[in-house]
């Protein structure tokens, strides 16, 4: 695969975001500033449909035309349908359903490549960045990458030298990591006498 470039990659990244958007909130159509059904309505209509062809909620109201036995008998309606379908592998004639299945089935798989994708890019960034360069020394002990900004340490972690005469031990980098906001208290519960001194004023996230 070729290397993208940083416009491709902005590309990409926005025609995912819309078309996360577009599935969470509908489709615009046609142009229109309106939107189309999303995915919980999808949802809700497949739900709604039946799995014998005939027309229900799915497919405009009205109530669903009556089935009968081989002695004209009527016969009772699912209860079930997706779960019936599923289980006796009945085929599926309401276009809604159909097409529903192709999309969260298409949606699963695409989480799953998500997901690989995710997991590759921390494995790439564990303790270095791309090309051999180092990252953050102190966020490379607890498995992070951080950009360097100057000896060895992050814009974070070099402040936090310059102000405590340490590096951040691994409980605060962590708290940070974890969006938790560096309070004083903390400072000086992570480092006890072993900093020059507690202020955290240029540390604050």
């Amino acid at each position: 695969m070729a290397t993208l470039t940083d416009f491709q990659l902005r590309e990409l990244m926005g025609e995912l975001r819309a078309a996360m958007d577009e599935l969470e909130f509908g489709p615009t159509l046609d142009g229109s500033t309106l939107r189309g059904p999303n995915l919980e309505e999808l949802l809700r209509r497949m739900a709604a449909a039946r799995s014998d062809g005939f027309k229900r909620r799915s497919m405009g109201g009205g109530e669903a035309q009556t089935i009968r036995d081989e002695n004209g008998d009527p016969m009772p309606p699912v209860s079930d349908p997706t779960g019936e379908v599923a289980a006796n592998e009945v085929k599926v004639l309401d276009p809604i359903r159909v097409k529903g299945v192709l999309v969260f089935s298409n949606l699963l798989g695409a989480l799953g490549q998500f997901r690989v994708a995710r997991g590759a890019l921390i494995e790439a960034f564990k303790g270095q960045a791309g090309d051999g360069d180092p990252g953050c020394k102190c966020h490379g002990s607890i498995g992070r990458f951080e950009e360097v900004h100057r000896a060895e340490r992050c814009r974070w972690c070099y402040d936090f030298w310059l102000t405590e005469g340490v590096d951040p031990p691994a409980e605060l980098l962590k708290a940070r990591a974890a969006g938790k906001r560096i309070s004083d208290a903390m400072v000086r519960e992570a480092l006890g006498t072993k900093g020059r001194k507690v202020s955290v004023g240029s540390l604050r996230q």
